[in-house]
């Protein structure tokens, strides 16, 4: 019996060392740390995703054909040719997390400037694994030796560290020929690109205990090993910006990112104003150290964001740290007053998309023309010489009782899903923006003044004249157009006709201005007063979800229909797949991966041909709302995916 509970106590012993060994990342990291990217518990987090919806799509046996063909020439075109040049498997890697998994940037010694740069460190716990871990680096640092590589070895705090020299041309070599650039060779009207110095790169790597740890700072390094081992420096948990969002935010995270902004942009001041000097300021007077204050910079601390577990879906979030009373310039502009914000009666519920914002239009715009004055007041001049040039063709026009008196306090956008199975019906897809206003009618005719002093892209009217609208009536409203792309200048996207004869519409109607680009969608609205028919708010399950994110009377709340979207892109990337290869293959990526060569290299990596039909994965998909709050300490914006009606975790 002696020996037993000897037993238990030793193996009580050795787990609570094990434990105290092994911190959580914001008891890992120094209180010097300035941003962090983080998986806690890599094991939970992977048992958690692989019963997710979207590991489950991407698993089903109706995905295979296309996944299969991605994932051989992403390991043939990517995989192979980097354990090539790094003479490494990565599959021997894989597995050996079971802990967190952390990329950090410390600051160190850094001010700001180039010559010190802040530390970083990236930590893996690979926890019983630690045995197999170690045979794993030994064995790389035998060939790297093997190999010629330029190694050294030193102790930091008794544990051993080998750094890894290289120079900045080897990096750059690999990439160039894992990634090659297409235009290598080729003749340029700039000449030859630059010939960047070939700087020396030391990497550190080590294991202490079950942490295995790469870092570029001996510095770093120091602190990370003190507080492993109980050290009494304070820690990142300790710093009272991290703190600010780490209650309901961070807490049980599968992952997390935080950035310390309030650190950063004292450095980023301060080096401006010492870059600034004794030079003359900017153009009239601005200068960094008021621009910062006024624009609101100055009031921010953090930002962070957080996936969390979730029993009916999937949670993630987004913060920003900012308190009431240091608000101001942009970061004021753009809050909404919590009002309703939950979807109106007139929006149908097969719409794909949809938002309400309650932001108080005229208090953003007091706000701007006080930002403006604590710039320079000269700037409010501007608004001078704006409404004199709308005077010339309105004599009568008022800036602020004509248009500013008039802006509401509610803004509503929804779509509904493209008309057709091609990436120009997704680029026209219906949609409907609402902007209310205390007299309609008024505001219209003033947004009608503002546009009339628009120079002309082309077509529509006067040449270099402003735009000029087309009148027509619909159920006793006038509804008001002017012609797109070439009368708003829009860019051409793929798939658009040289000559297009979209129109952009514009209306008066139940307390807002409705805009669109879509005269059907715009119509359906003017006559859905009364009309009967399911909506978006009797939507099933959309009120259980409004409250996982704060619920419809934040000021700010929207929703997604992720199955209509993802059928419609599926669909028309069956369809008309070879518009997506052309806008890709075009694109820098696209070269680097070498499909400049058009649609048949696009087709090696994504042959959409493969994919299956909706009906094999529909359920896996279901819908997505997301709200906005304001809180005295900052501003956070939740996002809520529940699991489709057909799958429960």
């Amino acid at each position: 019996m002696r020996k037993y509970f000897a037993f238990c106590a030793l193996a009580t012993g050795l787990a609570f060392t094990i434990n105290a060994a092994t911190p959580p990342p914001e008891k890992l990291l120094p209180a010097d740390t300035l941003a962090v990217i983080t998986v806690p518990d890599y094991t939970k987090a992977v048992q958690w995703s692989e019963k997710s919806a979207s590991t489950l799509f991407w698993k089903d046996p109706a995905m295979k054909p296309f996944k299969d063909k991605f994932i051989n020439k992403f390991n043939k075109d990517i995989v192979a040719p980097l354990e090539k040049e790094l003479g490494i498997k990565f599959s021997d890697y894989t597995g050996l997390a079971e802990g967190q998994i952390t990329f950090a940037i410390v600051k160190d010694d850094w001010e700001g400037k180039s010559d010190v740069l802040p530390g970083w460190v990236v930590i893996l716990d690979s926890g019983s694994k630690s045995e197999q871990l170690k045979k794993v680096f030994g064995a790389l640092k035998t060939k790297w030796v093997d190999s010629g590589k330029q190694i050294k070895t030193e102790k930091i705090r008794d544990v051993e560290f080998t750094t890894l020299v290289v120079m900045s041309e080897d990096v750059r070599r690999v990439f160039e020929k894992v990634f090659p650039d297409p235009s290598e060779g080729w003749e340029s009207l700039d000449g030859p690109k630059k010939k960047r110095p070939n700087t020396k790169i030391e990497i550190m790597a080590g294991q202490s205990g079950s942490l295995f740890m790469l870092s570029g700072s001996a510095k770093t390094l120091q602190k990370v090993l003190s507080l492993q081992a109980g050290g009494g420096s304070s820690t990142l948990a300790d710093n009272p910006v991290f703190l600010q969002p780490n209650g309901a935010l961070l807490r049980n995270a599968l992952s997390y990112g935080w950035v310390d902004l309030k650190t950063l942009i004292g450095i980023g001041l301060k080096a401006l104003e010492k870059e600034q000097g004794n030079r003359p300021p900017g153009p009239m007077g601005i200068t960094p150290a008021v621009l910062f204050p006024a624009l609101g910079i100055g009031g921010l601390k953090c930002a962070a964001f957080s996936a969390q577990p979730d029993p009916e879906g999937v949670m993630f979030q987004m913060y920003l740290g900012v308190p009431e009373a240091e608000r101001k310039g942009l970061v004021k502009m753009f809050i909404a007053d919590a009002k309703d914000s939950s979807p109106p009666p007139f929006v149908p519920a097969d719409v794909t998309r949809f938002q309400r914002w309650r932001l108080d239009w005229q208090k953003a715009w007091t706000t701007l023309e006080e930002t403006l004055n604590s710039i320079n007041p000269q700037l409010l001049n501007a608004m001078t010489f704006f409404t004199a040039a709308i005077k010339q063709n309105n004599p009568d026009f008022d800036l602020r009782k004509n248009f500013i008196d008039n802006l509401g306090d509610d803004m509503i956008s929804f779509d509904r899903a493209p008309r057709g199975p091609t990436l120009k019906d997704l680029n026209e897809q219906p949609s409907l923006y609402l902007f209310g206003s205390r007299n309609g009618e008024q505001l219209l005719a003033s947004v009608r003044s503002l546009m009339a002093i628009v120079p002309q892209g082309g077509g529509g009217g006067r040449p270099g004249g402003g735009l000029k609208f087309k009148e027509r009536e619909f159920q006793g409203r006038t509804i008001y157009s002017i012609p797109l792309p070439g009368g708003m200048g829009r860019p051409r996207r793929p798939g658009d006709p040289v000559d297009s004869d979209r129109e952009l519409s514009l209306c008066a109607s139940g307390g807002y201005i409705a805009i669109s680009s879509d005269t059907a969608m715009l119509e359906e609205y003017l006559r859905s007063a009364g009309r009967e028919g399911k909506t978006l708010r009797s939507l099933p399950g959309l009120a259980a979800a409004s409250e996982k994110v704060g619920g419809m009377n934040t000021g700010l709340f929207g929703y997604n229909d992720d199955a209509r979207q993802v059928k419609a892109s599926i669909e028309m990337a069956k369809k008309d797949g070879n518009s997506i290869a052309e806008l890709i293959s075009q694109s820098p990526l696209g070269g680097r991966l070498g499909m400049e060569d058009g649609i048949k290299a696009f087709k090696e990596w994504f042959d959409f041909s493969l994919l299956p039909d909706w009906e094999k994965i529909s359920k896996y998909f279901y819908f997505s709302v997301y709200a906005g709050t304001a809180t005295p300490e900052g501003l956070t914006l939740k996002f809520f995916t529940p699991d489709p009606p057909q799958f429960r975790r």
